[in-house]
């Protein structure tokens, strides 16, 4: 095709730039991979979650663990589906998320004081179950095809 050019130096060029509404190719296995290890660490959150409400029953905390939990809960299942529609954001606010629950893991905590041997060790198994799937998942994101998957939406 022979475009013909304007002698104004200040038109627009005459060629047409075609943006396509579509992701630019199909979901790569790594992302689905990760979003597949999210929900399954979702699942294990719900089993920490009821430990600790186990151990939270009988305060006055309870109802504010529950609607901190449902929050929680929601936020997660969106950023799963987000992710997986492939949503940069998404990805990234996950992985700060992550690093800041990560830091916040291990710090002490005074409940851990009045808790037996048992459920100590039932939420540091859960814990590091989650971590470890979400670290996978984590890595599969931000690494090989997904990486450049997630830029078309930053581009």
């Amino acid at each position: 095709m022979l475009l013909h050019m304007n002698p104004n130096p200040y038109a627009a060029p005459a060629a047409s730039i075609d943006v396509p509404d579509t992701p630019l190719g199909p979901r790569p296995r790594r992302v689905t991979v990760a979003v597949v290890l999210l929900w399954i660490s979702f699942v294990v959150s719900l089993g920490l979650a009821y430990v600790l409400g186990v151990r939270e029953i009988d305060t006055d905390f309870f109802p504010v663990l529950l609607v901190m939990q449902f929050v929680g809960c929601s936020i997660s299942v969106l950023v799963n589906v987000m992710i997986y529609r492939g949503h940069a954001w998404a990805r990234n606010l996950f992985a700060w998320v992550f690093v800041l629950s990560s830091i916040l893991l291990y710090w002490p905590a005074e409940a851990q004081a009045e808790m037996n041997a048992g459920e100590i060790l039932a939420e540091q198994l859960l814990e590091a179950a989650m971590l470890g799937l979400e670290a996978t998942a984590l890595i599969l994101l931000y690494t090989g095809m997904a990486r450049y998957w997630f830029r078309r939406e930053e581009a």
